[in-house]
């Protein structure tokens, strides 16, 4: 009996997908695969129709955090680290976008053991925000979440407290140098 070729030619291979040359490089060369279907994460419309004034960092850190999410629970635990490199950002960058999700409650930080070493690591709980009439309480349906007042408002925190930061850091800088100099 004839054993089947399993392996497949350059010719059989090519026709699974198409190269489109990228208009931003011409070395770059990009692979579409129409009847590939990969890895993804399953996310509510919410977040574009009511997460719209939420930064665009905190929106790819949200869908990361999501594709980290088992299917049967509502929790998700990669490290700062996994985030960092899957959406290649720096460390500032994650955690400002964590703490403006967890802010405006779209994400709950919870402190959780690992099963195998014992360590506490964050695990985040998955919400769907709500906005509220202060007086009576009622869901306001299809209100973006934040506003674009506690958007505007949070943003001018967070570069407030920047500033600070930096300003501390100088102060810091300053005081090690006089330090330094005092001890020569």
């Amino acid at each position: 009996m004839a054993k089947k070729n399993t392996e497949s030619s350059p010719e059989q291979r090519t026709r699974y997908y198409e190269i489109k040359i990228s208009p931003a490089s011409e070395d770059v060369a990009v692979a579409m695969y129409p009847e590939r279907m990969s890895k993804f994460v399953m996310l509510s419309l919410d977040l574009i129709d009511q997460g719209k004034y939420l930064t665009t960092n905190a929106k790819w850190v949200y869908v990361i955090v999501r594709s980290f999410k088992f299917t049967d629970k509502s929790r998700a635990f990669p490290t700062y680290e996994t985030i960092m490199k899957r959406g290649n950002f720096n460390r500032n960058q994650v955690a400002n976008a964590l703490s403006e999700l967890v802010h405006f409650g779209w994400l709950r930080r919870v402190k959780a053991r690992t099963v195998k070493s014992q360590r506490l690591r964050n695990t985040y709980e998955f919400y769907y925000p709500l906005t509220l009439n202060k007086e009576t309480g009622e869901e306001l349906p299809d209100q973006p979440c934040p506003s674009k007042q506690m958007a505007d408002e949070w943003k001018k925190a967070r570069r407030e407290k920047q500033k600070n930061s930096k300003k501390i850091k100088a102060q810091v800088r300053g005081k090690d140098n006089a330090e330094d100099s005092d001890t020569g």
